[in-house]
């Protein structure tokens, strides 16, 4: 490149440079999102940005987990309970509700992985924001199991359970969810079972 009569030459970043100033650039938007919370006041705009903290942080973090594989096939295990922890810790922080987290050893491709994270966010944060809510206690429970060829993801709690008519922000969440099992060639379904039990079935082999 040449400016001013001057030439410059720039040399190209190694991945791990690159990894580095990437994770820097996540870290300084999530914090501006945390900035945001503290100063907004109304209720309603307060819990959407503590929803997009969480639909972010979680998903900055599956990315950097996947950095090193790609879309390699993975067992996502480990990645998947601690995750979800996070976000029970996130929107849970005295643990007033038992929680119950079981994911067996799924082997997915990197981008399966990724939607399979996503549907997680999605149904963890419904679970707290229409299910257990400000209740004093409550229970939540999130399970990955292997049905023959094909693994089941289920989010439950013991909250109110459907209703006619659910809330705006739930349902943007539920047709996310839909459209994530799609991709996945998948199925998604509500049920009222003592309480509410959410379910996406997928082929482990699409």
């Amino acid at each position: 490149m040449t400016t001013n009569g001057e030439s410059h030459h720039f040399l190209p970043l190694d991945q791990d440079e690159l990894r580095h100033r990437v994770r820097g650039q996540l870290q300084n938007a999530a914090s501006l999102i945390n900035l945001q919370i503290r100063r907004t006041r109304h209720p309603e705009a307060v819990r959407a940005l503590e929803d997009l903290r969480a639909r972010f942080n979680t998903i900055t973090n599956i990315y950097v987990d996947l950095d090193e594989t790609s879309d390699a096939p993975i067992t996502i295990e480990r990645m998947l309970d601690r995750f979800a922890r996070e976000l029970v810790a996130l929107y849970d922080p005295t643990s007033r509700h038992t929680t119950m987290i079981e994911i067996a050893p799924v082997v997915l491709s990197g981008q399966r992985a990724v939607m399979l994270g996503q549907i997680m966010v999605e149904l963890i944060i419904n679970a707290y924001r229409h299910g257990l809510g400000d209740r004093a206690s409550g229970a939540l429970s999130v399970e990955l199991r292997v049905e023959r060829d094909h693994a089941v993801f289920e989010v439950a709690d013991d909250g109110p359970g459907l209703r006619d008519r659910e809330p705006e922000e739930a349902e943007f969440g539920f047709a996310l969810v839909r459209n994530l099992a799609d991709a996945l060639n998948g199925t998604f379904e509500r049920q009222h079972r003592d309480g509410f039990v959410a379910c996406v079935r997928f082929p482990l082999n699409p």
